[in-house]
């Protein structure tokens, strides 16, 4: 039941989180330990589109078009929105670590073209 004094209110909320504190932390972790569980079996259906890595460890999802970008893949799996998730991954592409990290340097690359600083030397030794 709402009160009319807003600071009651608070204070009733309060009082409320300390006498259910050890429920609503064992359904935190309940809810968070679920959703890792089926994070990584769904995580663990892929594997790199480069070099075939299937170590969900290793495994990163790239956006195929940044600018449509909604969210990074990293908030949302650890604010644990599971639809949102499902959305974003659908404008993604799952490549390795060490594949994901070519794939930036060579769009990087793409971006710099005639200004180029830094890329320029590395571009003669780069054969990626």
């Amino acid at each position: 039941m709402p009160y009319k004094d807003p600071d009651v209110q608070k204070e009733a909320k309060k009082q409320w989180y300390q006498k259910n504190k050890h429920r609503i932390k064992g359904y935190n972790k309940k809810r968070k330990e679920n959703f890792f569980t089926w994070w990584y079996e769904y995580k663990s259906q892929f594997s790199c589109e480069h070099c075939r890595e299937s170590d969900i460890v290793c495994l990163d999802f790239h956006h195929k078009h940044p600018s449509k970008k909604n969210y990074d893949i990293q908030y949302l799996v650890h604010s644990r929105n599971k639809t949102n998730l499902l959305k974003e991954l659908k404008m993604c592409i799952c490549l390795c670590a060490n594949c994901h990290r070519r794939q930036h340097h060579k769009e990087s690359l793409k971006e710099e073209r005639g200004h180029t600083i830094l890329a320029e030397p590395f571009r003669k030794i780069y054969k990626g």
